[in-house]
């Protein structure tokens, strides 16, 4: 069978509701994390056995990045700020005989200190990706080395016939 449009966005799905899930409520199970850890590591086992061998090879498209899914699991972290936030503050045993107003004033100031730390880190990569800065590099360090050669093509060394234009 073909590997269709659909079979990559139900692969995207599964790995995004997986993540949605630990980012969502990992502080109120952490064993949590662990368990979606490693069930994520045999699902891309399983997705690269069914991608090899299953199916047949999908048609090679020339991307950016994961496209829209890139954006779902962004708003998912900024969700999973605030969500985390308040089952800590509101559900768990510590906090359970803490006043309201304490409760709500630590949220607040754990949701924004929490979404800082999440803007800061986000902002500390930029879009550029490694694999096009290593490009650049070594267009860079080509372009150098040719630049230093009197004649890096050797064109003076032709024979007259070749370098000159026919159509003179």
């Amino acid at each position: 069978m073909p590997y269709t449009e659909e079979d990559l966005i139900a692969d995207f799905l599964n790995a995004v509701v997986t993540y949605g899930y630990i980012i969502l409520f990992g502080v109120s199970l952490p064993f949590m994390c662990l368990l979606g850890m490693v069930s994520n590591l045999m699902m891309i086992r399983l997705v690269a056995y069914k991608v090899s061998y299953a199916y047949q090879r999908p048609m090679p498209k020339a991307m950016g990045g994961i496209g829209t899914w890139e954006r779902v699991m962004q708003l998912l972290g900024y969700f999973g700020v605030a969500t985390n936030a308040y089952i800590a503050i509101f559900t768990l045993r510590a906090f359970r005989d803490e006043p309201m107003e304490w409760k709500l004033t630590v949220f607040i100031i754990l949701q924004n200190v929490g979404m800082g730390i999440k803007m800061a880190i986000e902002g500390l990569f930029d879009d550029t990706k490694s694999a096009h800065k290593r490009i650049t590099e070594y267009n860079a360090d080509v372009m150098d080395q040719l630049l230093e050669q009197p004649d890096p093509l050797k064109i003076g060394d032709a024979p007259a016939s070749m370098v000159e234009s026919p159509f003179q």
